[in-house]
């Protein structure tokens, strides 16, 4: 941990969390249904699917020679799409029916289930 204090720049959580607060304030757009906005989100490298310019995998290689951290991630800034939560159901472990408790919202309600059985 020395090692990386040391030799490279560093964030905090609190930083990243004021981020994409900031972010998300600029960005939100939202309706009745759902809320959109960007965040900064971090991804394992393996996972990330893509193959980073020449100059970043000089420096992964690097940091890889200075065997302090034991992985890496990729932060990239993506939309988020959060459909907003209507419906409350109960659930019993071992029964695939749903109990409806209560609703909120108007993106989709009890009665738009039930009419289906119509």
């Amino acid at each position: 941990m020395k090692i990386a204090y040391e030799k490279y720049l560093f964030i905090p959580p609190g930083t990243i969390a004021k981020f994409n607060e900031k972010l998300r304030k600029d960005t939100l757009r939202e309706d009745k249904r759902a809320m959109t906005y960007k965040r900064l989100v971090f991804i394992p490298l393996a996972h990330y699917g893509q193959l980073p310019p020449e100059n970043v995998l000089d420096a992964l290689e690097q940091a890889q020679e200075d065997k302090c951290f034991d992985g890496f991630e990729v932060a990239k800034i993506e939309w988020i799409n959060e459909v907003k939560d209507p419906i409350l159901f109960g659930v019993i472990e071992g029964c695939p029916d749903k109990f409806f408790i209560s609703q909120w919202d108007d993106d989709v309600s009890i009665e738009d289930l039930l009419f289906m059985e119509k």
